[in-house]
């Protein structure tokens, strides 16, 4: 294992010198492309058995499903009940390894279904299900409450019908984040990452295969030869496998949110309930301070570009689904802040099939030296990752037992004596967000543990963020770096000139960058994280 210092001089690159350094001094054996956690989990499995891999993404890290996910780490409840038992185990499997490995970053989440008379499924069969989720984890966490008890717990259910509700749990994660930590982890076991970076043709031969890669920020080009690829684009192979047909079709689904105040929505823990109008799972959970209802589940059906965005007929769905559970809030499109919408790269079934009828099982096939993987769920990356390196071992030779036997440097919990200062919730967070490189933080000034917005941000995390996690852009940091453009109104775009000073200092950006970067940003967010009626008064 590489020690922390020693993987500080390669994190400490720039970008460019990242880039420079690929081209001319570090040999790739293996590369990953797709920057989502699936890609990120095999180059973080490939840079623990030692390998020699190089991660390239087009756009940024996270920045298509991977950070537009339901944010939930779950066993598949949903699944355990339609009979798909091995994908439930599996899940449930994973999740509580997570949930072990990475306090403060995954975090249990306690879940009720009220119960209505007439309505499917009832309590006892829910209960006995639950009974089933929670000894295949080994552990007795689900329990039944009463009309009176559901009350205590959330009084603005809707009383009419209820005879009473189920308590499960489940986890819950940022999805982008726990991106970067897998990153981070396969960097300090010596694999080399970079966002911005398009394969833009791949050719097979014998022996091997010759990439082209372009970055998109300097405009360079550069060809590598590596002994086998793993090709882990999510929803972007459907139809092709770099310019072979595809074995597999894959069905996108598109999966919409929407963020309400945490005021204007207050729940202490998570509801789960099934929609009155197709009976759908749906869920309205506590998240960073906010408060997230979803989640959609539609055909996908327009060009897979980065301006995807929620439609009116899904926020009419969540709302009515919220609104006839707790009718009191009667809540409408003004108290919305925020929304996203991801694509699930789910294996098409028989047309006829409605999209949440479809398995989320993944996929995997090789042709040669290239293994295709898509589909899966955030909850089960490691089984994926392994699972890969069983077929890249076919084309590549690959130490047969890791150099690192864990997955995640593990912290000592001691406090860190600057950042005793902080709520226990607070370090928890970080230590899970940033494991052992939070003794590397600098903390010189006065205002370093001081939160930046109403985002539960500080500063020293923006300016570590700026410094070592390749932000390229402004959306880096405010949608996936950071959650200060879903968590602060109107995008964060009150917060913005606190933002200034650090980006020019820590990314060399002048007035004209500065502003550059601000109308994209504000662009992207009208387009993919708004709604209509926020658009002009965000302007």
């Amino acid at each position: 294992m590489m020690p922390v210092n020693k993987w500080l001089e390669i994190k400490s690159l720039t970008r460019q010198q990242r880039w420079h350094q690929l081209q001319h001094h570090q040999p790739i054996d293996v590369a990953v492309i797709g920057g989502g956690i699936t890609g990120a989990a095999i180059f973080r499995e490939l840079a623990r058995y030692g390998v020699k891999v190089g991660l390239f993404e087009q756009g940024d890290f996270a920045s298509g499903t991977s950070s537009r996910s339901s944010k939930l780490i779950h066993g598949g409840l949903r699944y355990l009940g339609k009979g798909q038992l091995s994908l439930a185990f599996q899940s449930i499997r994973a999740r509580q390894w997570l949930k072990q490995q990475l306090p403060g970053l995954v975090e249990p989440l306690h879940f009720m279904t009220p119960h209505y008379q007439g309505h499917f499924p009832g309590q006892h069969s829910f209960d006995w299900l639950l009974k089933i989720y929670d000894s295949l984890a080994k552990e007795s966490q689900a329990h039944s409450l009463s009309a009176h008890q559901v009350l205590t717990r959330q009084p603005l259910v809707n009383l009419q019908g209820l005879q009473g509700g189920s308590v499960f749990t489940d986890c819950i994660s940022d999805d982008a984040r726990l991106v970067m930590r897998l990153i981070t982890e396969g960097e300090a076991d010596g694999g080399i990452a970079l966002n911005y970076t398009k394969v833009t043709s791949i050719q097979q031969e014998r022996g091997g295969v010759t990439l082209e890669v372009e970055d998109a920020v300097s405009k360079q080009s550069t060809s590598l030869a590596v002994k086998a690829v793993a090709n882990a684009v999510g929803v972007w192979i459907n139809g092709h496998d770099y310019q072979q047909p595809s074995l597999y079709r894959i069905r996108p689904l598109r999966g919409s949110h929407v963020l309400i105040p945490g005021w204007r929505l207050p729940v202490s823990g998570a509801l789960s309930f099934f929609h009155p109008e197709d009976r759908r799972p749906i869920f309205i959970i506590p998240w960073q301070g906010a408060t997230v209802i979803g989640t959609t589940d539609v055909d996908h059906t327009a060009p897979l570009t980065s301006d995807l965005a929620i439609t009116n007929s899904e926020i009419d769905y969540l709302l009515s689904a919220c609104n006839q559970l707790l009718p009191e809030l009667q809540l409408t499109l003004c108290d919305i802040q925020a929304s996203w919408s991801g694509v699930r790269p789910v294996l098409a079934g028989k047309e006829k099939d409605a999209p949440s009828a479809l398995s989320r099982e993944h996929i995997l096939w090789r042709r040669g030296a290239i293994v295709n993987v898509t589909g899966g769920k955030l909850t089960t990356f490691k089984a994926i990752a392994e699972q890969t390196l069983a077929l890249l071992r076919e084309s590549a030779q690959l130490p047969a037992s890791p150099v690192n036997s864990h997955w995640f440097r593990q912290v000592k919990r001691q406090p860190l004596l600057p950042f005793t200062q902080l709520s226990f919730t607070t370090q928890q967070r970080l230590y899970g967000t940033y494991g052992a490189w939070l003794s590397l933080w600098s903390l010189q000034n006065k205002r370093s543990l001081r939160l930046f917005s109403p985002a539960p941000t500080l500063y020293a995390e923006l300016e570590w963020i700026l410094q070592q996690e390749q932000v390229v852009h402004l959306d880096d940091l405010l949608l996936r770096r950071t959650r200060i453009g879903l968590l602060c109104p109107l995008g964060g775009s009150h917060w913005l000139s606190e933002l200034k000073p650090l980006c020019c200092q820590w990314l060399g950006w002048n007035e004209v960058k500065w502003q550059a970067e601000v109308d994209r940003y504000l662009t992207i967010w009208q387009q993919s994280y708004s709604l209509p009626e926020l658009l002009t008064e965000a302007a």
